[in-house]
């Protein structure tokens, strides 16, 4: 009896937990806690500076090229990269298609290793007798970050990599934390802070520092800076050098108006406005300074036929070709994910000052409606016509799904993808993500067509 009493429940201690017991377990798994996070931040978290490179333009290249020329240049500049990272003391973390990502101990060696690549890359360039040139643009950005064997985590990576995205052809961006961490080491280089922007997927604004690398380059940012506009200089020499592999250059005797010109120019280029760069050319094509530069300009885009630009400082593609093709077609200039499009090819483009549009007649069957919304009328358009825009007006696919075009300079169509998404829970009841799930990523650019 007293073998079954001990077995009732209420008397048998073990059965019952202790607070004090598990209070203890807590605090020691608390403690264990705390000094494996100490360990891990010794020994794998450290302050770095990363740096992103991105080959420009691979994929328009391997559409226009080939599939072999791409593959060859991008192992050029595999081959032109890695012993550069190497060599200044970086470590190599991946390589990704076209791009690579490496961290540095100090953030001199990173600016340096920046500086080298792209010295590099312009040399081999400037031999390269036919074929594409290889175009960088490089990120770097400091902070701490987890360092594995492998790989490497933390937002100072995410951070690097916006400031690479934000870069043109040619460019070196660093963030502020880069440039102050080169302390007395800065005077080595020549860099300056240019502007303040947004970084995708970020809270605030960022300041933006370019590190110049090209000695025309340096002495034209410094003869923009320091000359006032419209003074006297004589004899100038002037390069065009982001988008020239040979760098061709022009030396003449300039009047006050040309200087004027040509400093307006350079400051276009260095703001990566190249539709008005391209203009000012084209209406100034004879001018000493100008001349070259503007058939250098215009060679390198009638060979890739779009290019990264800035349009009235937003960010822009700029397609030099008077009409492209929409939709979610491989073939497209521009595909688009957007649910509400067809699989059926949308050509839009400009022609004697005004926009137009067309949809293949075939399968016109499984084409969502698109319609065209002016100040005083909204058109349906009919598939296999092509359908005159004007110069302003909305492009609206499927009720939800604007998109806002205006002809500038009567020879280029300007398209901007609006938001849809108060529309789309308004008429479906659904999230945009439901429907566009990359909008975001589709959206962040104007489209500008023509040449």
């Amino acid at each position: 009896m007293e073998k079954m009493a001990s077995m009732n429940p209420e008397d048998d201690s073990s059965s019952k937990k202790d607070p004090t017991v598990s209070s203890a377990d807590l605090e020691k798994l608390l403690e264990q806690r705390a000094q494996l996070d100490e360990l891990i931040q010794k020994k794998f978290t450290k302050v770095i500076t990363i740096m992103f490179t991105d080959l420009k333009g691979s994929t328009s290249i391997a559409e226009s090229e080939g599939d072999i020329v791409s593959r060859f240049l991008i192992k050029r500049h595999h081959d032109i990269l890695i012993p550069i990272i190497k060599q200044n003391g970086g470590v190599l973390v991946k390589t990704m298609g076209d791009g690579t990502l490496s961290y540095f101990q100090e953030a001199v060696d990173g600016i340096r290793a920046s500086v080298d690549i792209q010295t590099s890359v312009n040399d081999y360039n400037s031999t390269r007798k036919s074929g594409p040139p290889i175009l960088l643009r490089i990120g770097l950005n400091t902070g701490t970050g987890m360092v594995e064997r492998s790989d490497i985590y933390g937002d100072v990576v995410n951070t690097a990599s916006r400031f690479e995205s934000l870069a043109g052809p040619g460019e070196i961006y660093i963030s502020e934390n880069t440039y102050d961490a080169l302390g007395e080491s800065r005077n080595t280089f020549y860099c300056r802070f240019i502007k303040e922007s947004t970084l995708k997927e970020k809270k605030g604004s960022f300041k933006i520092f370019k590190v110049f690398w090209d000695n025309d380059e340096i002495e034209r940012d410094k003869f923009i800076l320091n000359a006032p506009l419209g003074a006297e200089t004589g004899p100038r020499t002037i390069t065009f050098n982001a988008y020239s592999r040979a760098h061709p250059v022009v030396e003449d005797e300039m009047t006050q108006e040309d200087n004027a010109l040509v400093r307006k120019a350079n400051h276009y280029e260095k703001e990566q406005e190249f539709l008005k760069l391209f203009l000012l050319c084209e209406d100034n094509r004879k001018n000493p300074g100008l001349e070259e530069m503007y058939q250098n300009l215009k060679n390198n885009l009638e060979r890739y036929d779009k290019m990264d630009i800035k349009f009235f400082d937003e960010d822009a593609i700029w397609f030099f070709k008077r009409t492209i093709i929409m939709g979610r077609v491989s073939l497209a200039d521009f595909p688009i994910s957007n649910q509400a499009l067809s699989r059926i090819p949308i050509r839009v483009g400009i022609k004697n000052g005004e926009g137009f549009l067309e949809v293949e007649n075939k399968g016109a069957e499984k084409i969502n409606t698109i319609e065209i919304e002016k100040p005083a009328e909204t058109v349906p358009v009919r598939p296999g016509v092509e359908f005159s825009l004007g110069t302003t007006g909305k492009i609206i696919f499927s009720v939800c799904f604007p998109i806002e075009f205006r002809v500038y300079k009567d020879r280029f169509l300007s398209l901007k993808i609006l938001n849809p998404e108060e529309c789309i829970r308004k008429h479906f009841h659904v999230n945009l993500n439901d429907i566009w799930k990359e909008f975001n990523e589709e959206s962040n650019r104007i489209l500008i067509i023509g040449k």
